[in-house]
């Protein structure tokens, strides 16, 4: 798995990077059995003049593609809200995908 931190107009920051990593970790252990094409990102942009911070998390497999993004008054919890989003979108995905296939091997048998 390809996994990257965007930091958009920000000096690199080991608080916000460390923090993001324990906070991915569960989503890598969620895409972990996905292959090794599967491509994870989080973009972190500070909005300086409006103080909205927004955070964005894109995850590609070779079975779905997902994207969510979050925008709060603070960067950790912009951060925080996206990757529970994204958790759950991964959850809900494969909870989806599990059900297909469940229906096309009922409708075969």
């Amino acid at each position: 798995m390809y996994k990257r931190i965007t930091l958009r107009d920000i000096k690199s920051s080991e608080n916000i990077e460390q923090f993001s990593n324990e906070l991915l970790a569960p989503i890598e252990k969620l895409l972990e059995h996905e292959g090794e094409a599967t491509y994870l990102e989080l973009v972190l942009t500070p909005q300086r003049t409006h103080h909205h911070h927004r955070a964005e998390i894109l995850v590609k497999t070779p079975r779905y593609e997902l994207f969510a993004d979050s925008v709060e008054p603070d960067m950790y919890l912009a951060i925080r809200n996206v990757i529970d989003k994204m958790h759950l979108n991964i959850t809900n995905k494969k909870k989806e995908l599990v059900d297909e296939q469940k229906k096309g091997l009922h409708h075969r048998g």
